[in-house]
């Protein structure tokens, strides 16, 4: 029996920041983006890294990757 992959329910504001992430944006610019604070920004990694069961960044934005949430539009933009 395959084990399903339940696909977290994301706000509209952890969208943003998890695109943002992706786009390798530093807490900073991203609180200067959302017009938020810092540390609101950290809550939003916090939760999200909770919502993906993930301990780093690298498994937020690879479990994110794999499971529809990020493009790799993303990192074609980057690599330009």
């Amino acid at each position: 029996m395959e084990a399903t992959i339940r696909k977290p329910l994301l706000t509209d504001a952890q969208l943003k920041v998890l695109m943002l992430i992706c786009e390798d944006k530093d807490t900073e610019e991203m609180a200067t983006l959302l017009n938020l604070s810092p540390r609101t920004i950290e809550y939003r990694r916090i939760t999200l890294k909770d919502k993906f069961d993930v301990k780093t960044i690298g498994g937020l934005v690879y479990k994110a990757y794999k499971q529809g949430f990020v493009s790799t539009e993303i990192t074609e933009k980057r690599s330009t």
